[in-house]
Parts: structure tokens; sequence; C-alpha cells
């Protein structure tokens, strides 16, 4: 029932979540992550991957979520991320957007996780964003919303 899920959710807040959005936003990422970026669309909305240093170590560990295209048809892609690793993130996504047609925008959204549940996908950035974990579906589902909801 929708009450015992209810009641099974935890909020996350280890978590931190960055926007990323424009024409270069996968042309950026596929340079910075170890999984194919240019899979990620509407069909496989969902996919972890690592952050990649220049010398190809890994820098920080993140689930992706494509999110919908802006007006201007570029796609917008969520990065949640440890909470510790935030401050690091953020300078070292920012250091390697140089010429790239993106913008970076940390969002204040709660990663909450429903354990051992296989709810269906919604994508509504307006709402609330809800995945299947992409690595197993058995950890359950992953739900992304602005604080306070």
């Amino acid at each position: 029932t929708a009450y015992r899920r209810q009641r099974q959710m935890c909020i996350r807040d280890r978590y931190y979540v960055v926007l990323i959005s424009g024409l270069d936003t996968k042309k950026f990422l596929q340079g910075l992550c170890t999984n194919d970026i240019n899979k990620l669309s509407e069909k496989e909305n969902c996919m972890p991957a690592s952050l990649l240093t220049n010398k190809g170590r890994i820098f920080a560990n993140t689930i992706l979520y494509y999110i919908s295209k802006d007006s201007d048809s570029s796609p917008r892609v969520i990065l949640e991320l440890h909470k510790d690793s935030c401050s690091e993130v953020q300078r070292y996504l920012t250091m390697y957007r140089l010429r790239s047609k993106v913008a970076i925008k940390p969002l204040p959204w709660s990663c909450n996780f429903i354990p051992g549940s296989s709810v269906s996908n919604t994508n509504n950035a307006a709402e609330v964003i809800s995945f299947v974990d992409p690595r197993i579906a058995g950890f359950g589902t992953r739900v992304l919303q602005p604080q306070g909801n």
C-alpha cells in the first residue's frame, strides 16, 4: 500500500544534487565520466558513473538522471553526489567547464530512498523524479524532490 511505502521511505540527506544543462551537456560529461553519456536519453534515463580526474583516476561516484530538454533542445542532466564531496566536485566541474556551453547549478533537492520497492520511473522535473536504482534494481527506488515536499 501507499502508506506502507511512505513509512519505508528513508531521507538520504547525505546526497548533493547538481543540474547540468546547456548545448554541450553530453559532450562535457562524456569527457569526465566513466559511462557512455551518449546512451543517456529518454529511454535509458538513469545510469551510474564515476567522475575522473585528468589522470584517469576516480574522483567521485555519481548517478546521472536524464531529465528533459530545454526550450532550446539542449539536454538537462542531474548528478546525484555524496555530500562530503560537494564543494570539491563543484570546483572540479566549474574548472573543466572552460569554453563549454553548460550551466552548473546546485539544486536544493533531497534524495530519498525506498528500499525493496520498484516504483516505475517518473520524470517530472517540476515535482518529483523517481527511478529504480540503476546499479541493482533490488536496492529500491531513488526519489529526488525539492526540499520541503
